[in-house]
């Protein structure tokens, strides 16, 4: 008997709470209901040429964008590939808080679009472009990096 009692008594207030908890999650404290994490934009734009200034295409760059607030992270972790004018654009939605990118250039089509480029890595400062929307979105950063390869 006690068993049955239990039970019912958990279905009926099983029921009445779902009915108070809908009504009461309408409005707490004027806050707004927002589902999501902190975020702000990133993006990079450069160039990459030879020392004498030729655009290089098939140039590999790898981005990352560098946290110093509870010691050094990179995330970003875009990787693109240069265009026929030696152009790139590497852009991410990532956590706010970011100040550089570190970038790194390969040579990944070995002779071909005018020889063999040695390695390299540069860093940026991102500099805020927008401001957020006061919620989850923080803004907007752009940076520039151009460089110029060696030969190998």
């Amino acid at each position: 008997m006690k068993t049955k009692f239990a039970h019912l008594f958990e279905l009926i207030a099983g029921f009445l709470l779902s009915l108070l908890g809908f009504s009461g999650c309408r409005e707490i404290f004027n806050l707004r209901a927002e589902y999501g994490q902190p975020h702000a934009t990133y993006k990079v734009i450069g160039q990459v040429t030879d020392e004498g200034g030729k655009p290089i295409p098939g140039i590999e760059v790898k981005g990352n964008l560098n946290y110093e607030k509870d010691g050094p992270l990179q995330l970003m972790h875009k990787t693109v590939t240069t265009d026929s004018d030696g152009k790139y654009i590497l852009d991410s939605s990532n956590w706010p808080g970011s100040t550089s990118a570190t970038l790194e250039f390969t040579d990944i089509d070995g002779e071909a679009n005018g020889g063999e480029f040695e390695s390299a890595t540069l860093s940026t400062s991102l500099q805020k472009v927008a401001e957020g929307d006061g919620h989850w979105y923080e803004g907007s950063y752009t940076g520039t990096g151009n460089i110029r390869l060696k030969k190998k």
